[in-house]
């Protein structure tokens, strides 16, 4: 009888989340949206936006539909700001670090060197950073954007051509560079930045254009770049912050309240979801990189290294002074500090 009344109570729970599920479902508006994705659709990262995607076709039962343009498909990663700012999509991916003219107080969270030691602290302080700083929120609002959440990455490690086992083997080593920061990083022991795009590195590394990339595991063999460099340093420069889904401002404010919560679910679960799978990437990437003769090399002189770089953080806020916002960029490096603890 007990069980009975119980497989009862469960039924009718049942039926009541299935009613609710469906009255949130009926609840939506019906779109159509473009999201253009800057990288390949193979990275951890991108699986999950197109987790997120299906996700909320699936919720909404139908009535959500994201199609996603991977790889830079509707113009390259410098360009895909302005297209989403402007309209031409709703959604898109690109690196912060590609705009630090434009977004002087997100582009750091991306490009400082040594300001994560991995993803979930990423996750972490990014997300916190953005509710608790006003001018970063501004910052968003001027640009017409709205940042839904942020990709995170795997710590960066240095992927070459030739062995580098300490410091001095990087002297006078074409290394692949981004951003402000990170140049000033290899130049810092003795390496030569060469700025270049994602979709550059294996030509780059296959033809000696570059020695070296640093990237993260999972990402690398995305790329295929076991093929064309056969060793990897564990000299970690940090794990990059990664980049938000941007979404257009004015698009994202026409959104029902109903529908910005069913983005807002979806988001945190994704979040949780990219955490996993990047675990799950760099576990498998290291069984590719072995399997296919890559060497992996200890990199002793790590501490070496983080004494030998510029205080990047203080850097920055020393720069947006000269901007007239050293007030609110302190505030935001303050915390940060606390959050890295």
């Amino acid at each position: 009888m007990r069980l009975h009344k119980l497989a009862f109570v469960g039924a009718v729970f049942a039926s009541f989340a299935t009613g609710m599920y469906s009255g949130a479902a009926n609840a939506q508006q019906e779109l159509n949206l473009r999201f253009a994705d800057f990288l390949p659709a193979t990275l951890p990262q991108m699986q999950v936006d197109q987790w997120f995607a299906d996700e909320l076709d699936r919720r909404s039962s139908g009535k959500i539909k994201i199609k996603i343009f991977f790889g830079s498909a509707l113009g390259k990663p410098t360009e895909l700001l302005k297209l989403v700012s402007e309209g031409g999509v709703q959604i898109a991916a690109t690196s912060p670090s590609y705009f630090p003219a434009q977004l002087p107080f997100l582009a750091p969270t991306n490009s400082l060197p040594l300001a994560f030691k991995d993803a979930p602290q990423a996750q972490k302080i990014i997300h916190t950073l953005y509710a608790e700083t006003p001018a970063l929120q501004e910052e968003m609002r001027q640009q017409n954007l709205h940042p839904l959440f942020w990709h995170v990455l795997d710590p960066y490690y240095m992927i070459c051509r030739t062995p580098v086992r300490t410091i001095a083997d990087l002297k006078g080593k074409k290394v692949r560079s981004y951003g402000e920061d990170v140049p000033r990083l290899l130049q810092a022991v003795g390496a030569v930045p060469v700025n270049l795009l994602p979709a550059e590195l294996y030509e780059s590394l296959q033809k000696g254009t570059i020695d070296c990339t640093p990237y993260s595991l999972g990402t690398a063999v995305s790329l295929k770049l076991q093929e064309v460099a056969k060793y990897i340093t564990f000299m970690s420069i940090g794990s990059p912050g990664g980049w938000p889904q941007f979404y257009n401002l004015k698009t994202w404010e026409s959104f029902s309240p109903e529908t910005k919560k069913l983005f807002m679910d979806v988001a945190n679960d994704a979040k949780k979801l990219e955490l996993q799978r990047i675990v799950e990437a760099d576990a498998e990437a290291r069984k590719t990189l072995k399997a296919a003769g890559v060497e992996f090399i200890d990199f002793p002189d790590q501490q070496k290294l983080e004494s030998m770089v510029p205080d990047f953080m203080q850097d920055w806020v020393a720069k947006m002074e000269r901007l007239g916002k050293g007030k609110e960029a302190a505030a935001m490096a303050k915390r940060w500090k606390e959050l890295q603890k």
